[in-house]
């Protein structure tokens, strides 16, 4: 009996250690994660919103936000950012907030991070949001919403469900991953330029 509770105790202890260094290799990531996340979000709005390009929309998306960025709502976005933005006149940079860190055993880190940015058009303001997920070395968009500032809240709750603090563990030996992500985070993969609007898809 004593051995099996000494068995116990000893599993039960290096559970603990486990976790607490998750949560510390985490913790650690962050900084350098938001880092790359906000030269990368920094970078792919700019060079969408300078003219409104949906082709570089397109090639900063992550492929299952590709999947629903067809030729013809590509075009909807972009004409729906020039008639109702027109050009952007000054970017003023995002911040971003990592929501989740990944270690998989087949495709290394992945991450993904919440970002705002705001911007001057010819016509309006705007509070620009957008999700960024890394995988291996990359990081893409997987959500894009430029919102007329002041206009509501709805931009908000498209890309900033839950808290930001990460205390969820998820882990499967069997899938071979762990993971510290957000309470209340949800996947996104959609996009909203004005009233323009792709239909939302679970990932």
């Amino acid at each position: 009996m004593r051995t099996f509770l000494a068995v116990v105790g000893a599993l039960f202890l290096a559970v603990i250690v486990m976790l607490v260094g998750l949560f510390g290799f985490g913790w650690s990531r962050t900084g350098p994660l938001k880092k790359e996340a906000t030269l990368f979000v920094d970078d792919a709005l700019q060079e969408i919103l300078a003219d409104w390009d949906g082709e570089a929309l397109f090639d900063h998306a992550a492929p299952e936000f590709q999947a629903i960025l067809t030729p013809d709502k590509l075009e909807e976005l972009m004409m729906s950012g020039i008639s109702q933005f027109g050009p952007m006149t000054n970017f003023r940079g995002s911040k971003c907030t990592i929501v989740r860190v990944a270690f998989e055993t087949g495709s290394g880190e992945t991450a993904e991070a919440e970002c705002v940015a705001g911007a001057s058009f010819a016509r309006v303001d705007a509070d620009i949001s957008a999700v960024a997920v890394k995988r291996g070395s990359f990081w893409r968009l997987s959500g894009f919403f430029v919102e007329q500032t002041g206009q509501g809240a709805s931009l908000q709750r498209t890309a900033h469900a839950g808290s930001h603090a990460l205390g969820v563990v998820e882990a499967s030996a069997i899938d071979g991953f762990v993971a510290i992500s957000a309470r209340g985070r949800e996947p996104v993969v959609a996009a909203a330029v004005g009233d323009a609007r792709t239909s939302h898809v679970d990932r």
